[in-house]
């Protein structure tokens, strides 16, 4: 749990599934070594955040189909087999009534979205909201002169025009979302590494 992504819920809305019967729970969505590893789900009572023995790992599942939870950080559970997940976020769709995850990795490349209607899943398999060559490599962020072309782009930081942009940081912004579940677009975050800058993206 390195990288973390964190959303929180009532207890009372998921009946039996938290080993707490009620109040505020804390989800906590992580990812450990940088770019190679899965993503994992812990949960902890809102009240006691800043106490780490409270924190409880999602293990999988039970006969019975709910999820099991131990205090061990080893015996975490992969949400879903992605091992290459770099920065991402979770957040609550209530016009989908789906939990939705962005997340950038190496294969496939560009941004990828999942989705899943209770925190722990199943997640959805992945799709791929923003290719890397439909309107980003080119448009927003650099390709190096001599790649593709002598001078593919014009836009680049100083010293920095042999130098790849790159797609990463996917932050959903959840209030901003419109529509319904039939036509809904969301809203997040992406940094393009060169030049270095911070965009606001949208998808439908």
């Amino acid at each position: 749990f390195i990288n973390v992504s964190m959303a929180e819920v009532n207890a009372e809305d998921h009946p039996g599934a938290f080993p707490w019967a009620n109040g505020k729970v804390t989800l906590i969505y992580g990812s450990g070594a940088y770019r190679k590893s899965n993503v994992c789900l812990a949960a902890i009572p809102s009240a006691q955040i800043e106490n780490k023995a409270s924190l409880r790992y999602f293990a999988g599942m039970d006969p019975s189909n709910q999820p099991t939870w131990s205090a061990l950080e080893s015996e975490a559970a992969y949400l879903f087999i992605q091992p290459q997940i770099g920065e991402f976020s979770v957040a609550w769709i209530p016009q989908v009534q789906r939990w939705l995850m962005l997340y950038n990795a190496g294969d496939p490349r560009g941004i990828t979205m999942r989705t899943a209607q209770t925190p722990w899943g199943p997640w959805s398999a992945g799709q791929v909201i923003l290719p890397i060559w439909d309107g980003f490599y080119g448009v927003m962020a650099h390709v190096p002169w001599g790649t593709e072309t002598e001078r593919f782009d014009g836009f680049h930081d100083a010293g920095r025009q042999n130098e790849w942009g790159g797609e990463y940081g996917p932050y959903i912004i959840p209030r901003f979302t419109t529509g319904d579940a039939n036509a809904c677009k969301i809203y997040y975050t992406l940094s393009t590494w060169n030049p270095y800058q911070f965009v606001l993206m949208s998808s439908e």
